[in-house]
């Protein structure tokens, strides 16, 4: 099944100046920055577990925005616990590159690892060339995009999962 068609993480991206706390919880992560995972909701159609996302942001060239991307797990206790797990954490910056999401969007050009999987692709030319992350995210029932954009007006991300077909 091709899973290539790109998503948007949020209707409106994110002008948060400061990450939210994630902490265990008995209810599940709410937020349009949230992506349920196949086998927790039988509603959704098989996905692979990695994840191809592309940073984009708002304001001018060269601003700054990190991101962190969670993985959330659900116990099965007698009383089930939502768990975080930090996957990512990025800094990143925009390069002079046209975003589609309108006059005053950028992709980034330069993605820097602060925290996190090792292993994730991080695809980060610089001189105005668009960067992209690759991830393994199996095992977690959701996903979750937080976003400190201090250093831009808004910031979010493009996402899709890559079908066995796609695998780089």
């Amino acid at each position: 099944m091709s899973t290539s068609m790109f998503k948007a993480i949020r209707m409106t991206a994110s002008a948060a100046t400061s990450f939210t706390a994630k902490v265990a919880t008995t209810t599940k992560p709410p937020g349009d920055g949230v992506i349920p995972r196949a086998g927790y909701e039988n509603t959704l159609p098989q996905q692979d577990d990695l994840l191809w996302f592309k940073p984009w942001g708002t304001n001018a060239n060269n601003e700054t925005f990190d991101l962190r991307l969670w993985g959330w797990t659900k116990d099965t206790s007698t009383t089930p616990q939502w768990e975080p797990s930090l996957i990512l954490e990025l800094n990143v910056t925009l390069g002079n590159i046209a975003a589609s999401k309108g006059s005053d969007s950028f992709d980034a050009d330069t993605i820097v690892l602060a925290k996190g999987d090792s292993t994730a692709k991080i695809v980060s030319p610089a001189n105005d060339l668009p960067g992209y992350v690759v991830v393994d995210v199996v095992g977690f029932h959701l996903l979750e995009f937080d976003f400190d954009s201090t250093g831009s007006a808004t910031s979010s991300v493009l996402y899709r999962f890559l079908s066995q077909e796609e695998r780089l």
